[in-house]
Parts: structure tokens; sequence; C-alpha cells
């Protein structure tokens, strides 16, 4: 029995010890070991993000090096004030009547129209031409860049023609109002 009494207060003894041994890992190694856990799986998210944004910078820096998108100069007329983009206008088109072998007999400004949230500038010009020479004109006019629009024309026989004859070199009086957006 005192053998047994022995091993008792031996297990006992053990037990103390461990007791305190037990309270030390709840109380200050157990929650270490939790936050050390938390932290090695933050890290892990931390990394998988830095892998998704350095593709994200890189698909970034090829957008950057793509061509821009047409800009609005191929599509408007630019110009610091209103008077100046108007005369722009008026330039423009002297210079296509010119190419055509057309000079414009008067050339005015039109009242500033709005269309669909978009300003547009507007000329009337007139002259004198065969109709073989005003339908190029009018190609001209329609495949310029910055976009040139005919809004009206107004085509009557004029007293002057040139030649014995058919349609295409009677000459016709022309009255023509252009339009052009307006860049802000």
């Amino acid at each position: 029995m005192t053998r047994l009494l022995l091993l008792l207060r031996r297990l006992l003894a053990l037990a103390l010890l461990a007791i305190p041994l037990v309270l030390v890992w709840l109380t200050a190694a157990g929650p270490a070991v939790s936050r050390l856990s938390d932290l090695q799986s933050q890290i892990q998210q931390e990394r998988q993000l830095a892998g998704r944004l350095s593709a994200s910078a890189s698909e970034a820096k090829d957008i950057e090096a793509a061509p821009a998108p047409p800009s609005l100069r191929n599509l408007a007329i630019e110009g610091a004030s209103e008077p100046i983009r108007t005369a722009a206008l008026q330039s423009q088109l002297a210079e296509i009547a010119g190419r055509n072998g057309l000079k414009p007999r008067s050339s005015r400004s039109l009242p500033v129209r709005e269309k669909g949230g978009v300003r547009l500038l507007g000329v009337q010009i007139q002259l004198l031409a065969t109709v073989d020479k005003l339908q190029t004109l009018i190609l001209d006019i329609e495949r310029h860049q910055p976009v040139l629009m005919i809004s009206a024309m107004q085509v009557t026989p004029s007293v002057a023609t040139r030649g014995g004859g058919g349609d295409a070199t009677r000459v016709v009086d022309a009255r023509l109002d252009v339009v052009a957006m307006e860049a802000r």
C-alpha cells in the first residue's frame, strides 16, 4: 500500500507541475500560435493580391502603349473662339473650291445651331460652276477632314452657259449651307 501511496503522490506532483504549464500554454503560447497562423494566412493573401496587381499593372502598360482613339481633331473645327472657328471653316471651303477650279462669289457665316448636344457652325457659300464641277465639289466637301456636312443646297440655272451643250457643261448658280462640329 505504501507503494501505491508513493505512486499516487508522484502522479499528483506531476499533475500539479503540469497544471501551471497548461495554464501558461492556454494564456500565452496558444494565442501566440493562433496569431502566428493568422499572420501566415494574411501574408499568403497579400502575396496573391500582389500577383494580381502586378498582372494588372502589366495590362495597364499594354493599354497605355496602344494607339489612342481618334481625337476630335478629325471630327471638329478647332479654334480659340467661335469667330476663329467660323473663319477656319470659310477658308477650308474656299480652299476646297479652289482645288476644284472654282471661286466662291460670296460666303457668310450662319447662326450656330445645337443638335443632340453638338454645336454646329455654319457657312453659306455661293458660286458659279458647271454641274460636273459642282458634283466634284460636293464629294470633296463630304470627304473632308474635319467632317463637313452640307445641310442645304439650292441650285438654279445660270444665264451664263459654257459650250453648246449637255447637262455636264451647263453652268449653274449654287448656294451651299455647310456645317461643321465645333470643338470646345
